[in-house]
């Protein structure tokens, strides 16, 4: 091999390096959703969710107009009977329970299979965003499980849970990822699809 060679080959291997450096596609960088589209995606789910509410309540709602119709009713005063009430209110506060845990159990199921699938719930893909790994990767199983069960822990904190909910919700107003609580939990973003 010859000195001149040697440099055609030395240019050669240049310039195949420099070929082969273009035409490998870079990643398209992640575009962080805004606030304002994760809550519409939200507010689509809730539209979705609330449906099996409306059945279960409609479906026990006969019952608890039964027992009103049923309520014995003071012949003195004309006020109904004060133990009839207080059985009517505390059945109405077994089905308002009923009906959150259904909500939870249903919720947590929907988030869980949709972002472990897909990555993507109903609402987030009619506003074109979608659930991935903080390290860009897809999401799965496990940090779709972890980020779902935040809010139901979340709610149940004697006191101060709503506002805890309430809190989880509005974190990524203020956050430099656009990530709530449950996000950072399962080290999960919200991006642009």
């Amino acid at each position: 091999m010859s000195i001149e060679d040697f440099k055609m080959y030395e240019e050669w291997s240049a310039y195949r390096e420099t070929v082969l450096e273009e035409a490998v596609e870079q990643p398209a960088p992640v575009v962080l959703a805004t606030w304002a589209r994760r809550f519409g995606a939200y507010l689509i789910d809730n539209l979705i969710l609330s449906v099996p509410l409306v059945l279960y309540f409609f479906s026990s709602l006969p019952a608890e107009i039964a027992s009103l119709g049923s309520m014995s009713v003071d012949p003195v005063t004309g006020q109904p009977d004060p133990a009839a009430m207080e059985s009517l209110m505390g059945s109405m506060m077994a089905l308002q329970f009923r009906m959150y845990l259904i909500y939870v159990v249903v919720a947590t199921l929907y988030y869980v299979v949709c972002h472990g699938t897909t990555g993507q719930t109903m609402g987030k893909m009619a506003l074109g965003i979608r659930l991935i790994k903080a390290d860009g990767s897809r999401a799965g199983w496990g940090e779709a499980a972890k980020r779902a069960i935040v809010n139901p822990i979340v709610q149940i904190v004697p006191f101060v849970g709503g506002l805890l909910g309430i809190l989880n919700g509005l974190w990524p107003l203020w956050d430099e990822k656009n990530q709530s609580l449950g996000d950072k939990a399962a080290r999960t973003l919200v991006v642009y699809d």
